[in-house]
């Protein structure tokens, strides 16, 4: 249900301001609406405020240090499996660095006190991840050097005695044999000029060295035209040392790399420190912007926000308790306000928010539509996904989910309760159906993984009309239900001409149908469908013909007519009727947009049978039992991931498109207590 909102003015001496800002965290209860023109932009921070926003992002960076560090040696244990890494710190559990721990805001203050820890683990961080940085970039030009000289490997000579001087030019390098001929042939003459070649490891070339007097420089330096690779190194080695020597030091690098990447390792309570005092200075700079945007005097301040009126009390209280002269005024929402809007509902029905939520939270003229939407949704959750294996399958991981998220503290994930809920519809619709992992007990017995009865209440296949008009039918149910809905709401929001007029001859005349249905569906119905159904509609309908008749009369005749109550002149009453006329095609179409009930259930119904004859057509040996094992697990996996997610998908849309037309705006924002938003960290209410 809705929590009636009331609006909350605050005034209190201007000392108190950041002090009375804090209680109203602590509350949880209360949602501050900025009155200032001034921006965030605007605000100046200073002092030690204004460093707040670069230590957050240097938090922020040393986390990712350390979730990269985690990455990096699990990526090279799993290349060096056999590696020992000395002194391995072990990781944090996996969930610590999603959980979001609860804690009272008086509690999350302390986290100031250890200031000094986090910029010591932090420095840390930082001054590891640039030595490792470095090493890195050591290790890679380690690796380029050996690439660059390997070619020479053959060289005999150390680097640097191949160099020119003040009397000798010198040159080494790679060249073809056949340049190296030709260039041979060119300075054949000159008996002062040196060659001498060997061959290199890459057939058709060798390495060569040319050196002359400095007089003759410019005949030798005619190599350098014959496309000659010059060597420039000029390390004192020969290339095999060298590179014997650079393998040994990558060698190094990559053991101090692997020490490093251990040190950035962070146990649990480090990591709950700093994610904690990330949040604890993310609060401090709103609890800031928070003051410069509240409206002040030179002695007093004005806080506006809101809050329920079952909490009327606390916020006074906890006001009270930071400065007892604090003056708090409650009074109802104006006629133009749109409060925000704070449901509560049961825990069979909160999960159900999330699918509301999606579409809008409920406006100040809207009911809080969870609590039918909540049997709506589980019912038709069955109705598209019917069967006790899946639904068994489905129930125990969301569960196991829900426990293990519970126990880690983590945040409540309303989606997946959804579906966990959803997973008991799913197994009381597979006992309607007779269905454990696709296998039906009627007509499809010796496909049958599980028998509950000898014949299926409701076969999906082999009763595929009655499954329809079932599906047809439900959506009538669920229209009819919404128009109620509609007109309940309009005498509450005191229309009364929309409630009589419009919303109550929409619900007769769905009523109507309701009773008209079952003579309908005889004609639909063959002789195959389930035999108590066909007999019980054959007894009943002659009874609710004519009750169906007024009904439909009725209702029928009111949406006509009265579709142009508002409209002006003979004319625009009659084009109102036409519109009414009209928007009857739109009813009929909703009607059917509740076929997907049945088009999705008995696609799924199909696969999951066609699972179990796949799996059974590899006979009976142990190879073509495990191979139909294998088959039939795969396409069970698939069916049940599809199924869950068009379930998902498609059990909104009606909700959305034909059940929230009919009452529902969604157009309200939801309830945001101060100093709920924190990334990492949940406040407990302390009221």
């Amino acid at each position: 249900m809705k929590l009636a909102m009331q609006k909350v003015t605050v005034v209190g001496k201007i000392n108190g301001l950041k002090k009375s800002i804090s209680a109203l965290k602590k509350s949880g209860v209360f949602q501050i609406v900025s009155t200032s023109q001034v921006s965030k932009a605007e605000i100046k921070r200073e002092d030690e405020l204004a460093g707040y926003p670069a230590f957050i992002q240097r938090i922020t960076t040393a986390m990712g240090i350390a979730k990269n560090a985690e990455k990096n040696i699990t990526n090279y244990k799993k290349k060096n499996k056999k590696a020992v890494i000395e002194n391995e710190k072990p990781f944090a559990d996996k969930d610590v660095w999603g959980e979001k721990p609860m804690m009272t805001y008086d509690k999350f203050q302390e986290t100031k006190e250890k200031q000094n820890k986090v910029e010591e683990l932090i420095g840390a961080l930082e001054a590891h991840q640039v030595a490792y940085n470095t090493c890195v970039m050591d290790y890679q030009s380690a690796k380029k050097e050996i690439a660059a000289i390997r070619p020479f490997i053959s060289f005999p000579l150390p680097m640097n005695q191949v160099k020119s001087s003040a009397h000798i030019y010198a040159v080494a390098g790679v060249i073809s044999d056949k340049q190296l001929e030709k260039y041979q042939a060119e300075v054949s003459a000159s008996s002062e000029i040196v060659v001498q070649s060997e061959p290199s490891p890459k057939k058709g070339s060798s390495y060569i060295v040319v050196a002359s007097h400095i007089k003759n420089k410019e005949e030798a330096s005619k190599i350098e035209q014959y496309g000659l690779s010059k060597i420039t190194f000029s390390f004192d080695t020969t290339v095999v040392k060298r590179i014997a020597d650079l393998q040994t030091h990558m060698v190094d690098l990559e053991r101090k790399r692997v020490s490093l990447l251990n040190e950035m390792i962070l146990n649990a309570e480090e990591i709950r420190l700093l994610k904690c005092f990330h949040d604890y200075l993310v609060d401090a700079l709103d609890t800031h912007d928070l003051s410069a945007q509240t409206q002040t005097t030179p002695t007093c301040f004005i806080i506006n926000g809101w809050a329920t009126k079952r909490d009327s009390e606390a916020v006074v209280s906890v006001l009270k308790a930071v400065d007892k002269e604090v003056i708090v005024n409650f009074e109802e929402p104006a006629k133009g306000e749109n409060p925000p809007t704070l449901t509560k509902n049961s825990v069979l029905v909160e999960p159900y928010g999330a699918i509301t939520g999606m579409y809008g939270q409920p406006g100040k003229t809207d009911m809080d539509p969870n609590p039918f939407v909540a049997f709506f949704y589980f019912l038709f959750f069955g109705v598209f996904l019917g069967d006790v294996g899946y639904g068994l399958l489905m129930f125990a991981i969301t569960f196991f989910m829900i426990m293990r998220a519970k126990k880690k503290g983590k945040p409540k994930n309303l989606l997946i309760r959804v579906f966990c809920i959803g997973a008991i519809s799913s197994i009381i619709w597979g006992f309607v159906f007779n269905s454990f992992f696709g296998g039906f007990g009627s007509q499809y017995g010796e496909n049958s993984t599980l028998k509950f009865f000898n014949e299926a209440p409701i076969d999906p296949i082999y009763h595929a009309t009655f499954y329809l008009a079932l599906s047809l039918f439900l959506g009538i149910i669920q229209l009819a239900v919404g128009f109620f809905l509609s007109f309940v709401n309009n005498l509450k929001q005191n229309r009364k001409g929309d409630a009589w007029l419009g919303a109550l001859p929409r619900f007769i005349m769905f009523i109507g149908l309701m009773l008209f249905f079952p003579s309908l569906s005889l004609g639909l119905l063959k002789f195959q469908d389930p035999k108590w159904a066909v007999d019980g509609i054959n007894f009943i309908a002659p009874y609710l013909q004519t009750p169906a008749m007024i009904f439909l009369l009725v209702g029928l005749a009111g949406t006509l007519l009265f579709n142009g109550r508002n409209a002006k002149g003979i004319m625009g009453k009659v084009t109102g009727v036409m519109g009414g006329a009209y928007g009857l095609l739109n009813f009929f179409s909703d009607i059917l947009s509740y076929a997907r009930l049945f088009g999705i259930g008995i696609a799924g119904a199909v696969i999951g049978m066609l699972a179990n004859t796949l799996g059974g057509i590899f006979g009976t040996s142990l190879f073509g039992i495990v191979i139909g094992l294998v088959v039939t697990v795969v396409f069970h996996g698939f069916n049940l991931g599809l199924g869950m997610l068009s379930t998902y998908v498609h059990n909104a849309r009606l909700q959305f498109i034909e059940f929230f037309s009919k009452f529902y705006t969604g157009d309200g924002t939801a309830f945001v207590p101060v100093g709920s938003k924190m990334k990492y960290t949940r406040i407990i209410p302390s009221v």
